[in-house]
């Protein structure tokens, strides 16, 4: 898996957002793809089988909630419900228990946040 951002930043980007007057940044934690942006142990399809960034230990949630909360920025996460990767992808208590799952680590395991964002995830074809 390639996944080596050596120039991430995100307290650049929630600077950046602040300077625009924003007061609160949505960060895609996992789009349609299924790549997760922290360190999961649902999936290998995650920041964690990326050994060549930060030897698989980054998390870009966590990089990106510091940076939120060192400047007075509230935190938001965009999860979409499609998955592309699932082996299972059907919408079936598989899948349904990996996604509770995966709010799971993000509601819980990296402090205070403003919101959870998704979308219908091409539902009508999906489900």
């Amino acid at each position: 898996m390639i996944f080596n951002p050596t120039k991430l930043n995100t307290t650049q980007w929630i600077e950046t957002a602040q300077i625009a007057g924003f007061a609160e940044a949505i960060l895609v934690a996992k789009h349609h793809d299924g790549f997760m942006l922290y360190p999961s142990k649902f999936t290998n399809h995650s920041v964690r089988s990326s050994l060549a960034w930060r030897n698989g230990k980054g998390d870009v949630i966590k990089d990106f909630v510091q940076s939120c909360n060192s400047l007075s920025v509230k935190p938001s996460f965009y999860v979409s419900p499609w998955d592309r990767n699932y082996y299972n992808m059907t919408w079936k208590d598989s899948y349904n228990q990996y996604y509770i799952d995966t709010l799971k680590v993000l509601t819980r395991g990296y402090g205070p946040f403003y919101q959870l964002w998704w979308d219908g995830a091409n539902a009508k074809h999906n489900m």
